[in-house]
């Protein structure tokens, strides 16, 4: 299959695939005859799809009551059938299989659910909506089997992505400004309010929608209705935030007569329950999320087993702590409340913790089963979740891969929540940490626009905060990067971007992100050697942090060591699929060098919003693969966001992304072949 430019225009070669609401595919007879059990592996696949699955763990998940001979044989068994009838359909090579692993191609495919998740991470209006019409309901509703490991890791998806759809939810409905945007929100809202009346989320999401339309009766109506449900379902009353929304100037909004009376007849005969009076709150950072690790839970029916669940806890909060972004609740605190009946996201906010880490550990013969999830104390939210399957064949191995699998997502995961809190909040009350926070959602984005707001925030945020590193670490990466965009050299600029790096250390030589962004602040200025040293000590002081990953994958894609820098990108891919647009850059330029040019020119239609140099690198892509036109219809789009640039200014120049004059000269090549030249005009 040829590579186009957009992935719009492959959607007709694409084998479309629903799992939200359901099970079917387009063409809709192409999967029936399959067994259930088969059509899930599949199901499984697709979701994984563009990732090598290991055989051992579809084994584990489908198979997990049958022996290894047995499960081998189903597994060969539903492979084949699936294979026949994607050949059947004309739909070849989308299975891939080796001896140890099983791939779907994710060109080839258009999954409903990784759509979703797609557009469901983005602050974009149009593409929230897009989520809203692609969450069809729960996944695989209707299609399961009595397998308790599936079972398991189908409640743990389940429970992810309707979080991630009350946040979608709840989002389009403050952000909305177009009717399609209010329709999408409303629909959503009601659709999540079929599975879950008490989801106080939808709710307000479906009062906003009212409210913003002029439907203000209607807003009152479901505000009561709301009540209702909460004291029914959970005895429980509207969060103040929901109140808030139909507060007027001087008069505040009253619960239905008839729930406040039983809540106060309830509360005559209930006593509060006793919070433990021997645990103070920890002394924690303001200005940094807190988290709190609670005892993971012993699932395995033996007590014995009790110090490995402590044990993985424990390591988890040592590893969590290397992260000077966050705040972590010191392990006695919480070990504290594990054998006491009391509410944990009361049990986070007594500590002071924002943010609860909880899971279980299961041992079953040979096999370790951990689940672990990160909940938002104020609003009960699922911000993450996921679950681990490995075996014992080296147990300690197996726990210290466990943990850095665990606390390797988790920051990434925690900041990306924060954001989402930052960007809601209106201007005025705004303090440097929120500047930081939206600085990051802007890096994230990488294009002229974000560059040029991500600077005016930092800049704001160290006037407000002279001591906060991090803001001047992020400044010094957003200095070096401007110019890039207008195609300048300025060395006054990246002279300034070491001194703020430098000064970041300063203000914390504790901080690995510190160490990193001035090591990346060094590659600007071709400096390669301080980079290495800095980007490594960075991934000495933590190991763990995955932003650090790209960073040092970058520098080793500027020195040429492609296959390395692959292997970190990857690193960093597994547990965050939504990195920043920079990311994606890196990881084609390396895929180019390797003479991947499918790869990359798949990788470079990834990035959202790309800048113009990008599209210079695809076009060398596209001559490599022979679709000179295509080629030169991007270059010609390129000198038209750009006017001026040029091959040099794109690649002879561009010596902070290729050292080596080879890597020069084999993106050049790719140009020759397609027929462009400095001389091409945008009419081309």
């Amino acid at each position: 299959m040829q590579i186009a430019a957009r992935a719009e225009d492959r959607m007709e070669d694409r084998l479309k695939v629903q799992l939200l609401g359901g099970f079917a595919t387009f063409p809709g007879e192409a999967f029936r005859p399959l067994t259930k059990k088969t059509r899930l592996l599949f199901a499984y696949l697709c979701l994984s799809a563009g990732n090598d699955v290991a055989r051992s763990s579809l084994k584990a998940l489908l198979w997990s009551d049958r022996s290894e001979f047995q499960a081998s044989g189903s597994l060969r068994r539903s492979l084949a059938d699936i294979r026949k009838l994607i050949n059947q359909h004309l739909f070849p090579d989308i299975l891939s299989a080796t001896a140890d692993t099983v791939r779907i191609d994710a060109n080839a495919v258009d999954v409903d659910a990784l759509d979703f998740e797609r557009d469901a991470q983005t602050c974009d209006e149009h593409r929230l909506r897009d989520a809203a019409h692609a969450y069809g309901g729960d996944l695989l509703v209707g299609v399961t089997i009595p397998d308790p490991a599936f079972e398991e890791w189908l409640d743990v998806e389940r429970q992810r992505l309707r979080a991630l759809a009350l946040a979608v939810c709840e989002q389009l409905a403050d952000i909305a400004s177009e009717p399609q945007s209010w329709d999408a929100a409303e629909a959503m809202a009601r659709r999540l309010l079929s599975q879950d009346p008490s989801c106080e989320e939808a709710h307000r999401a479906l009062i906003l929608c009212f409210q913003r339309t002029g439907r203000t009766n209607a807003a009152v109506r479901q505000f009561s209705i709301c009540s209702e449900a909460l004291w029914a379902h959970l005895g429980v009353e509207p969060e103040e935030r929901t109140k808030r929304l139909l507060e007027t100037p001087g008069q505040s909004v009253v619960l239905p007569l008839h729930t406040s009376a039983a809540r106060a007849r309830i509360s005559q005969d209930t006593a509060a329950p006793q919070q433990p009076t021997d645990l103070a709150p920890p002394l924690l950072t303001a200005d940094r999320p807190v988290i709190a690790v609670r005892p993971l839970a012993n699932l395995s029916g033996d007590p014995d087993q009790n110090y490995f669940s402590d044990g993985l806890t424990e390591d988890i909060i040592t590893e969590l702590s290397r992260f000077s972004s966050l705040s972590v609740v010191a392990r006695s605190s919480m070990f504290a409340y594990r054998d006491r009946e009391v509410d944990l996201f009361e049990a986070g906010r007594a500590l002071g913790a924002q943010y609860v880490l909880e899971g279980s550990v299961r041992k079953s013969g040979q096999r370790i089963r951990l689940t672990a999830q990160l909940a938002d104390t104020e609003t009960g939210h699922r911000v993450w979740a996921e679950r681990y399957d490995r075996t014992l064949d080296n147990i300690f191995e197996m726990q210290d891969e466990l943990v850095h699998t665990i606390v390797s997502a988790l920051p990434g995961r925690i900041e990306q929540s924060d954001r989402k809190r930052s960007i809601r909040k209106p201007p005025e009350s705004l303090v440097a940490y929120d500047y930081y926070l939206r600085a990051l959602e802007y890096e994230r984005q990488y294009d002229r626009i974000s560059i040029v707001r991500g600077r005016v925030a930092l800049e704001k945020a160290v006037e407000l905060d002279p001591g906060f590193a991090r803001a001047h670490a992020l400044l010094a990466f957003f200095t070096f990067a401007q110019q890039w965009f207008d195609d300048i050299v300025d060395d006054t600029a990246l002279d300034r971007a070491v001194r703020l790096g430098k000064r970041a250390i300063e203000l914390d030589p504790n901080d690995n992100d510190c160490y990193a962004k001035l090591g990346t602040a060094y590659l600007s200025r071709c400096d390669y050697d301080q980079a290495r040293h800095y980007l490594e000590q960075a991934i000495e002081m933590n190991p763990h942090d995955a932003w650090t990953w790209s960073h040092y994958a970058w520098l080793l894609t500027t020195v040429g060591e492609h296959e390395t820098s692959l292997q970190y990108l990857g690193n960093r891919e597994a547990i965050d699929p939504y990195p920043p647009n920079w990311h994606w850059e890196t990881r084609g330029i390396s895929e180019y060098s390797l003479r991947r040019y499918s790869d990359a020119a798949v990788t470079f239609n990834r990035i959202v919003g790309p800048c113009h140099w990008i599209r210079g690198l695809l076009a060398a892509c596209l001559g490599q693969l022979g679709e000179h036109e295509e080629a030169r219809r991007q270059w010609a789009r390129m000198l038209r966001e750009q006017p001026g640039a040029s091959i040099e200014s794109i690649f002879a120049a561009d010596s902070n992304t290729m050292q080596q004059t080879a890597d020069v000269e084999h993106w050049l090549e790719g140009l020759q072949k397609a027929g462009i030249t400095d001389g091409l005009s945008a009419q081309t």
